[in-house]
């Protein structure tokens, strides 16, 4: 009876481990779009505070985390808030997604620069492919920090700006990015999971009710 018993426990724990499988390998964020690689030409301008760059999903899921190639230009340490919008048109809060607002100590200060990542999960976006969103970085001093671009218009899903004159205009670039998505399980190979269990366990006690 007790090595049923044991039995019976080793199968049902071998049942949640591959239930949960599904769930650890979507914890990992997958790499969905990027322009640009370790290294940038600086873009800035005497009146610029703000710069952009549009991009498009390519992957479900939830848009966990952004990396941006930036640099602080200045002395000042104000700090620099980095936004997912759904479009430029509108700086209104109605088009703002999240914003994370990071301490200008932990930005590499000019002639330096480096990679920053920045975490969004919290925010629990749900992204899907084809999408088109913008990362924008806005800061209260002009030129107060630089995002890397690129020579040249690299990333065919999406485009550079820079905000001046009280409006978004063309860069000659594409900004260097890179979007992280963390997949979604399908609900229906979780329902399956979910149904096979109980089926297992239900026919289990069926054989044990009549032995």
């Amino acid at each position: 009876m007790a090595m049923r018993i044991r039995s019976s426990l080793v199968k049902v724990c071998l049942l949640a481990s591959l239930a949960l499988v599904p769930a650890r390998a979507a914890a990992t964020p997958i790499l969905d779009q990027s322009a640009g690689a370790d290294s940038a030409k600086d873009f800035g301008g005497a009146n610029i505070t703000g710069v952009a760059q549009t991009f498009t999903v390519g992957i479900e899921g939830i848009l966990s985390r952004v990396d941006l190639l930036l640099l602080r230009y200045r002395s000042e340490l104000e700090p620099v808030h980095i936004e997912i919008r759904r479009n430029l048109t509108d700086l209104t809060d109605a088009s703002l997604l999240a914003r994370v607002s990071l301490d200008p100590t932990v930005v590499p200060p000019y002639p330096g620069g480096g990679w920053l990542s920045i975490d969004f999960s919290p925010f629990g976006l749900q992204v899907t492919p084809g999408e088109q969103l913008a990362l924008v970085i806005r800061y209260p001093i002009p030129t107060l920090y630089v995002w890397g671009v690129t020579v040249g218009d690299i990333y065919a899903g999406g485009h550079s700006y820079f905000f001046m004159n009280d409006q978004w205009n063309l860069g000659g670039g594409d900004q260097h990015f890179r979007t992280y998505v963390t997949p979604v399980p399908e609900p229906g190979v979780l329902a399956l999971l979910a149904v096979g269990g109980i089926g297992y366990l239900g026919g289990q006690r069926g054989r044990s009710a009549s032995r």
